[in-house]
């Protein structure tokens, strides 16, 4: 094998009975040899050991797999996030039009990844499992230390934010959102998928400065405490940290 590189490459570990985590191993094979968007092996216990090139390219495949170019692990996480969801509050919160949310939505109930009861979606077991499979991939791709700093950012913003909400205090919202975006930008810069959460915010608190206090803190719609919850879940567990 003289003048052949061998293949150092890496894996991820996921299962019940292994601990998740980056696995780097050096193959007593030339790198040639090697197709690494397709090794897999599943091996006993539940425990499945991916390469990384492999993850990456089966989630460039999912972003692609709706119609709409619908990212399906935006789509996953929004319906896990919100419980349960119809398909034009789901258009709203992907950013796409209704007819792109409408052919999501009945993707994920044909594929049998979501179930619905009264016009509304929540996820399957199987949708469930590939979420987590996704999750996992992208966490992979994400500098532990970089997002433990934009955590530590995050929670004392988080504090005063939980208490203009109670108090309904519009005025200090503006503040507080101009002083958070610094925050969010760098979430999106490590997790790219964050970035539409920025809209979100956006809209949410020009309604509010028109006087539609609803979206300040409803429930059942993107107001801005909505979205406020849903991204500090992403970025804990993009982290690895569990909320308090």
């Amino acid at each position: 094998m003289s003048g052949r590189s061998l293949a150092s490459v890496s894996f991820l570990v996921t299962g019940s009975s292994a601990t998740a985590g980056l696995v780097v191993m050096r193959l007593g094979c030339p790198s040639e040899q090697i197709d690494f968007a397709q090794w897999r092996s599943e091996l006993s216990g539940g425990v499945r050991v991916e390469c990384r090139a492999a993850l990456a390219a089966r989630n460039e495949e999912n972003a692609m797999a709706f119609a709409g170019n619908v990212d399906e692990l935006a789509l996953l996480q929004s319906v896990r996030l919100k419980g349960r969801v119809g398909s034009s509050v789901l258009a709203e919160h992907l950013g796409v039009s209704a007819a792109s949310g409408q052919a999501a939505y009945d993707a994920l109930i044909a594929q049998e990844k979501a179930l619905e009861s009264e016009g509304m979606i929540s996820l399957t077991e199987k949708g469930l499992t590939e979420l987590n499979d996704q999750l996992d991939a992208e966490r992979v791709s994400i500098d532990e230390d970089s997002i433990l700093d934009v955590l530590e950012a995050f929670l004392p913003l988080d504090e005063e934010f939980s208490a203009l909400v109670a108090r309904a205090d519009a005025d200090s919202l503006a503040d507080l959102d101009r002083r958070a975006a610094n925050v969010f930008d760098d979430l999106s810069a490590f997790v790219p998928r964050l970035s539409r959460y920025q809209d979100l915010f956006s809209d949410a608190l020009t309604k509010v400065q028109a006087g539609e206090l609803k979206w300040m803190a409803e429930t059942g719609i993107d107001s801005y405490a909505t979205v406020w919850v849903e991204i500090r879940q992403e970025l804990c567990e993009a982290a690895g940290k569990t909320q308090n």
